[in-house]
């Protein structure tokens, strides 16, 4: 499995996560959900910075996408922080995770696109191959760490 892949399989389970949220009545359930969201996000952003992005910032041609990405990053951990201060019950939390759902739909859409076709430029497939193995062991590490 190449980088491209192993992003694209994050992507999914987030997107997976968020409908879940969306489809439940239980708080009890959402509260779970959200959590395991926000853990999947966490762990994402910070091994894809640490891997993925680092190898891409090596390149001026996909210097400038990284870093737009990890502004959006910052965005994606704001509004964590935000729901994580909110009544999961109250009209509030749905309003800012409609926000969040939509920030990392969009993120998801530039990286799978533009991102990804930069980076194909310049990585090569046992790069892009390491990095998968890579970003799944830095991964690991932060579940320890945790």
């Amino acid at each position: 499995m190449d980088i491209y892949m192993y992003l694209k399989k994050d992507h999914q389970t987030v997107a997976d996560l968020f409908e879940k949220i969306l489809a439940t009545k239980s708080m009890t359930k959402r509260t779970t959900l959200f959590e395991e969201v926000k853990k999947e996000l966490l762990l994402h952003a910070e091994s894809e910075t640490t891997t993925f992005y680092a190898a891409l910032k090596e390149h001026e041609e996909t210097e400038e996408g990284t870093n737009h990405a990890e502004k959006e990053h910052a965005e994606v951990k704001e509004y964590l922080a935000k729901l994580s201060r909110l009544s999961i019950e109250g009209e509030k939390w749905m309003e800012q995770f409609g926000e969040l759902k939509h920030s990392v739909s969009h993120h998801v859409a530039e990286e799978e696109g533009e991102i990804f076709d930069k980076a194909k430029k310049v990585l090569n497939k046992d790069q892009a191959k390491q990095l998968a193995i890579d970003m799944e062991a830095a991964k690991q590490k932060l579940k320890i760490a945790a």
